[in-house]
């Protein structure tokens, strides 16, 4: 698997995963 591949699978994984917890948070602490 190419690098930049896995790298950009891995960000997009990284922002689904992380957009609703920062959502809440930013719901919760505002």
């Amino acid at each position: 698997m190419p690098t930049g591949l896995f790298y950009s699978w891995l960000v997009l994984l990284i922002k689904q995963f992380f957009q609703p917890i920062v959502e809440l948070a930013l719901y919760v602490f505002w």
